[in-house]
């Protein structure tokens, strides 16, 4: 007697097990989550290099590295769902943003990308100020909350560290 479905299980095990762009999209999830990433952020007072931050998320699946007024460079590390920005001076490294780009993560506030402005004002109450698609948060603990919102939908959760 043969059980259905087996057939197709094996199939797919059989492709997922020898495909490498499986592999590939495996290695590029981070293992952190954002609240671990704040604290740390926090605790180190934003002196985080890129080499800290691959050394806890592993390599990103993109790094772009632009020239900036006051620094050598902004860094920024992009992964599935995730932003990290970084101002390079020298020896010395700091980190300005992080911000959550997809709904795989829900933030310490409880909010996350895809939820609908009326959550978020249920959630955080008001802003301090609103620009264009942003909704700007008092600055708590050294870091800013910044949610961008178009058609009354979230699709970015940022937060800044430092003056501004």
């Amino acid at each position: 007697m043969r059980i259905k479905g087996y057939g197709t299980l094996g199939a797919l095990l059989m492709v997922c097990a020898c495909s490498p762009s499986y592999e590939a999209a495996i290695t590029h999830v981070p293992p952190a989550n954002p609240t671990m990433l704040l604290r740390q952020v926090e605790m180190q007072g934003a002196t985080l290099s890129a080499e800290d931050v691959e050394s806890v998320l592993g390599e990103p699946k993109r790094a772009e590295v632009q020239p900036v007024e006051g620094a050598d460079s902004l860094r920024t590390l992009e992964y599935y769902g995730l932003e990290i920005g970084l101002t390079e001076a020298g020896a010395l490294s700091r980190v300005i943003f992080l911000a959550l780009t997809d709904a795989r993560y829900t933030a310490p506030e409880g909010i996350r990308v895809g939820f609908a402005a009326a959550q978020v004002l249920q959630s955080l109450g008001s802003p301090m100020r609103r620009e264009d698609d942003r909704w700007i948060y008092p600055d708590t603990r050294g870091r800013r909350l910044i949610v961008f919102v178009d058609e009354r939908v979230v699709y970015r959760i940022e937060w800044r560290f430092g003056a501004e």
